[in-house]
């Protein structure tokens, strides 16, 4: 027992409106730039732990993979600079 209570509320589902297909992709590609951005600054605080480093470089692959999925669905050579916060 976990000791809480399950919520019967339904949250509310937001949808993304009227977005084409174009806009998803273009939106999907700068939050992968931006996950890109985050585990490249991670690989930086794991100088000394092998494993750790190799998973994050396991996971930098796969995300400029996705990066460079949506640029060829895009069409777009251009790079979209990713926006870390």
């Amino acid at each position: 027992a976990l000791g809480g209570h399950p919520s019967v509320n339904i949250q509310r589902i937001v949808e993304p409106g009227d977005q084409t297909i174009e806009e998803m992709l273009a939106e999907n590609l700068e939050v992968e730039k931006h996950h890109l951005a985050m585990y490249e600054e991670q690989l930086n605080l794991v100088e000394g732990n092998t494993p750790l480093r190799i998973m994050i470089e396991n996971i930098i692959v796969e995300e400029s993979e996705h990066v460079e999925e949506l640029e060829k669905y895009l069409g777009s050579s251009t790079k979209v600079p990713a926006k870390v916060k």
